[in-house]
């Protein structure tokens, strides 16, 4: 039977009707505080930050349904912090605080902190979070070494079959895969894009801008070329048969920063496994809608800090069946191949004339940015947040 692991988006109702209508399907949930002085891989805003007693309240009627919370703590720019004293005082100290109000798993980024926080507390679950990029049996086997008792594999592992079916082979520990977020094949930009969430995701001294750079890169190579979108890293609702059938059963669902309305859709078409058309509506990067209550920053292209409704240029796809994605001889090495082409001229309908219009804008507002008069803009004042919705 499929499983999910669900994001906390901070909303209470959200798990009272997740539990009321999925229940069966649910394996755990993962999210954290909102704002913690670890960092939980989310640069969440004022309305997601949960007190103790909060997070207390839902731990309880979790446990009571025998379903788990994975706190996450997924910062990976530490500068060989946690090798301090202090920091090991400071975390051992967190952690036995999430014990002591409920939590009984942690998702961790950081190899060191897998190793301490096992031998500290050898009863609490360790997840290895998608950051740690795990992509092969090699490299899952020395995190379950250092103390690991699940993971979620990362990304670049969704379309090669041999090496999934290898790793299911080698352990029988839980492995997640994460079906809807539209991940760049081989991202170059997955290591800034994952510092720069875990560290505005904690308390800190400083304060810096956030926005969406590495986003908007995302969102602009698939303009420029469309067959990225098929070539990345996601899974059809209709194909998740594929990995049931080779021993994959647990799905990571995307996104903590969306709304309750959006998951649930989304937990319900990952379900069916039968919706072909409008797949960019249950996308992390495209179709969540965000539950920050805040306004984005529109305006003229050549004045406002990140003008969304001018830069990113969202197609319809629909599902391409194509079984050599799905095959033991199936690889990245895309140099003479041509199929997610085809498959971007059968499954995607971009809104007419746009796509060269979007291109350009993106060039303009790109060569902008790293400009003195942008950065002084954007650090004027509070933490400027662009979120998508």
């Amino acid at each position: 039977m499929i499983k999910f692991a669900l994001p906390y988006n901070g909303d209470m109702d959200f798990i009272d009707q997740s539990l009321y209508k999925y229940g069966n399907y649910i394996e755990s949930y993962f999210g954290n505080l909102g704002i913690d002085d670890f960092g939980g891989g989310r640069a969440q805003t004022k309305n997601i930050v949960k007190q103790e007693n909060e997070l207390k309240a839902i731990l309880d009627k979790l446990n009571a349904a025998g379903i788990e919370f994975n706190y996450v703590i997924n910062n990976n720019g530490l500068m060989n912090e946690e090798f301090t004293e202090k920091y090991q005082e400071r975390y051992l100290k967190f952690i036995n605080k999430l014990v002591d109000l409920g939590i009984r798993k942690v998702t961790l980024s950081n190899p060191y902190l897998i190793r301490y926080t096992k031998q500290k507390l050898p009863a609490l679950k360790i997840s290895a979070s998608v950051n740690l990029k795990t992509r092969s049996w090699e490299e899952l086997e020395y995190l379950i070494q250092l103390g690991i008792d699940e993971a979620t594999l990362h990304y670049d592992l969704i379309k090669n079959f041999a090496e999934l079916i290898r790793i299911r082979s080698k352990t029988d520990i839980l492995l997640k895969l994460i079906p809807n977020d539209l991940y760049i094949s081989n991202c170059p930009w997955q290591k800034g894009h994952t510092r720069m969430q875990g560290s505005h995701s904690k308390h800190k001294e400083a304060k810096t801008p956030y926005f969406s750079y590495y986003r908007n890169k995302c969102v602009n190579i698939r303009n420029l070329r469309p067959e990225e979108i098929y070539s990345g890293k996601w899974i059809a609702p209709a194909d998740i048969p594929k990995y049931m059938e080779i021993g994959y059963k647990n799905f990571k669902l995307l996104d903590r920063l969306a709304t309750t309305e959006w998951i649930m859709k989304s937990i319900q078409i990952y379900i069916e496994q039968s919706r072909t058309s409008h797949l960019e509506e249950i996308l992390g990067t495209y179709g969540s809608k965000s539950n920050i209550h805040t306004a984005v920053t529109d305006g003229p292209l050549e004045q406002a800090l990140y003008p969304r409704d001018q830069l990113e240029l969202i197609p319809e796809i629909s599902h391409v069946d194509n079984k050599f994605w799905y095959s033991v001889d199936h690889t990245d090495n895309c140099t003479h191949c041509t199929l997610c082409r085809h498959a971007a001229d059968m499954g995607l309908i971009y809104p007419e004339d746009k796509r060269e219009q979007y291109i350009e804008n993106n060039r303009r507002w790109q060569s902008r940015i790293t400009k003195l008069p942008y950065i002084k803009e954007l650090n004027l004042g509070e933490v400027q947040r662009i979120e998508y919705k």
